[in-house]
Order: C-alpha cells, then structure tokens, then sequence
C-alpha cells in the first residue's frame, strides 16, 4: 500500500487537499483503493476538456473555426457527434448536460484560446512529474496543467498558464490566496521553465460566461521557497500515513467539514442527497500487479482487465469509522 512503500509517493493537489481534510477519506482513497464513481459535474468536466485538448491541434482548426463562426458546438457537426459520444461515454448526453457542455466549451474558446500576442508555443495538458531531493527539501509531485503560453517579446521568455474549471462555484478569496494547486503548479513551471518568467497564471470558470476568469497571485522565488519547504514536510507526513492512521481526523467530527461527509437518502427536490464515497461499506475489486501493488479498482470484476501477471481480487471496505463500527460492521452515529 501506498504509505508503507515500494514505489515513491507523489503528491497533487488533490491528494493533498484530501489529506488535510479527513483522514478517513485519504485512508479510502489512497491505501484502500476504493473505487470513485465521479458525478455529473466531473464527468462535464471530463467531457470538456477532452474537446478543448482536440480543439487546440492544428489539424482541427477548421473545427475551432467553424465553432467562433456559429457560436455553438451544435453547428458543427462532426464535433457535435463528437461530443455527443464522449458525453454518452461519460454517463452526461442528456439534453441538459449537453447545453451546459456546449456552453462551457464556448467560454474556453473565446477567450484567447491560441494565447495572446507574441505567442510562439502552446503546451496543452502539459504533465510534470518532479522529484526534488536537494539542500534538506524533499518532495515529489505530479500533475497536468490545462495550458501554458510560450511568449517572447525582445528576445526574453514569457509565460502564462491557465487550468479550467468546470466547478458550480468560483473560489473563495481565502481559497484564491491560499490554493495547493496554484502553489504547485507555480514550483512546476518554475523547475520546468527556470528561464523563463512567469507573467500571468489564472482559473477560468466555465460556468461564468461573464466574468470566468480569476487570477492568481504570482508568488516571488522566495514563497516558492517556502512552498517547497511546505510539500516536504507533507511528503514526510503522507508517507508515514497508514490505514491505521484513519482515525487521526475525521471531518465528521470537525464542524468547518463534517458537511463533506454528507447525508443518507434524498434533498426535498426528491434527488439523491451527496454522500461521501468513503462513508459506506462496499464491496469492491482491484487489479494489481505481479508484485501485488494495485493498479486500478472497479465496482465489478467485468470492469478490470488484468494482463499477464496482473490479477483480480476481491476487497472489502468496512465505511468510515466515524458511521461503522469496523469490527462488527453494525452502523453507528457520528457525534
């Protein structure tokens, strides 16, 4: 398992948001295994970002101009099918998922899509995998940033990054000031790019087609600094994490966060109520390798589909421990 060790720790962004949020959630997710079923809103997001990645190769410039002529993905329709596709693989070709995907993909192409003047290179979901291990720091992190722009303007190199969001809501002030993501990605882009200058890095919030755009605070080499001082000593904390540790801080017994956990049954709208994936018991399978690390999980044995070597087993989440008693599996209230 992930805390005890054979192959290295990563951090993200988001591994790290769970982290420090509940510990049960990042025992089931990163030592369990558990399978996550994502949700209408991932899965629009998913959607997304597959065509705008497609848009922004030169082949399919027709395309993108095609769609700035019509104003809407339905006037063309070889992307039209396209998206109707990857919708309907992604569990999201209603009708009205369908509207909320034309309109997302319409706020990202508008806008300085190509990058802004002076442009001479564009990187799209460009994945950094950085491991640091130098003067007392020591971290390793991952992850993939939506686009980046290579300027140069009298002959020195610029850079602007943006990463889109297809989120119901824009950051908060204290989350725009004090976001992981944004600190990781600005230590990735300056170990990748230490030449370069970073001018401008932002969200773009697909859902707001009037106002997306929210920038970040560019920090100096000295807060990247401290960052990086920060991401060792979470590296150290997460790799002595184990199942045992589950236990540690439980958001369901933390007001600011026991809303994560949320709740049995349904809203009064009569739809299912959000529920935290790690607070049931499951049944689930895993596949893992010869050596017995995992590799992927899935709600059914049909799903996986080991290789050589590779196998299929059966596992059993007991919920979280602030709902289930892990000895009897008899359901239990949190305080």
């Amino acid at each position: 398992m992930e805390g005890s060790v054979t192959k290295p720790l990563f951090l993200s962004a988001s591994k790290i948001d769970t982290f420090q949020s509940c510990s049960q959630l990042y025992s089931a997710k990163y030592h369990w295994h558990i399978p996550d079923p994502g949700n209408e809103g991932s899965n629009r997001g998913n959607v997304v970002h597959e065509v705008l990645e497609l848009l922004a190769k030169p082949r399919h410039k027709k395309r993108y101009d095609d769609l700035i002529n019509h104003g809407t993905c339905t006037e063309v329709p070889a992307l039209w099918r396209m998206i109707r596709r990857t919708a309907t693989r992604w569990g999201v070709g209603d009708a009205a998922n369908l509207d909320m995907i034309d309109a997302f993909i319409m706020v990202a192409v508008v806008r300085e899509f190509f990058g802004p003047k002076g442009t001479k290179k564009v990187l799209v979901e460009k994945e950094f995998d950085i491991q640091v291990d130098e003067g007392g720091k020591r971290f390793n992190v991952r992850g993939k940033i939506d686009k980046i722009f290579m300027i140069v303007e009298k002959l020195e190199t610029f850079i602007e990054a943006l990463d889109f969001k297809s989120s119901k809501a824009k950051f908060t002030a204290d989350k725009l000031e004090h976001n992981m993501q944004s600190y990781i990605y600005q230590i990735a882009l300056r170990r990748m790019f230490p030449d370069a200058v970073l001018r401008r890095f932002h969200f773009l919030f697909l859902k707001f087609n009037k106002a997306p755009v929210q920038e970040q605070p560019i920090f100096t080499a000295e807060q990247i600094d401290g960052f990086e001082w920060q991401l060792t000593a979470l590296q150290r904390a997460m790799e002595g994490f184990t199942m045992e540790n589950a236990a540690d801080h439980l958001a369901a017994y933390d007001d600011e966060k026991k809303w994560l956990c949320g709740k049995e049954g349904t809203n009064k709208d009569g739809k299912t109520a959000f529920i935290c994936t790690a607070r049931r018991p499951m049944d689930y399978y895993v596949m893992l390798d010869e050596n017995g690390e995992w590799i992927e999980s899935a709600m059914t044995e049909e799903e996986l589909h080991p290789k050589d070597g590779q196998v299929v087993v059966l596992r059993r989440y007991p919920g979280c421990l602030a709902f289930f008693n892990p000895t009897t599996g008899l359901r239990r209230n949190a305080a």
